[in-house]
């Protein structure tokens, strides 16, 4: 007698492995597919998000904040907007230097 399986016997077996592979491929294109969805899905919001007035406002003011707080502004550096007389010796007279 012949020990080969019939031929119901690897057509079921070929059915069972397809079947498996299927439900594997299936699972990665739903996957895929909600992936792509909330990439699209958050990019939109982020877009209306920022386009909105009251959120520019809002970051502006924000970065304003962070700047001010994070940069110092010297009192003693800066000068007076209009000049002043010099501080030091003003004798009003100019030399030429010596070397």
């Amino acid at each position: 007698m012949n020990n080969a399986p019939t031929m119901p016997m690897v057509i079921g077996s070929a059915l069972k492995k397809a079947s498996l592979m299927q439900k594997i491929i299936n699972a990665l294109s739903v996957v895929a597919f909600v992936l792509a969805i909330t990439t699209v899905g958050g990019g939109v919001y982020g877009w209306l998000w920022i386009n909105n007035e009251e959120n520019q406002e809002k970051i502006k003011q924000q970065i304003i904040e962070s700047v001010m707080q994070n940069v110092p502004i010297p009192g003693g550096l800066t000068g007076p907007a209009l000049p002043t007389k010099a501080p030091g010796k003003a004798t009003g007279k100019m030399k030429l230097p010596s070397f």
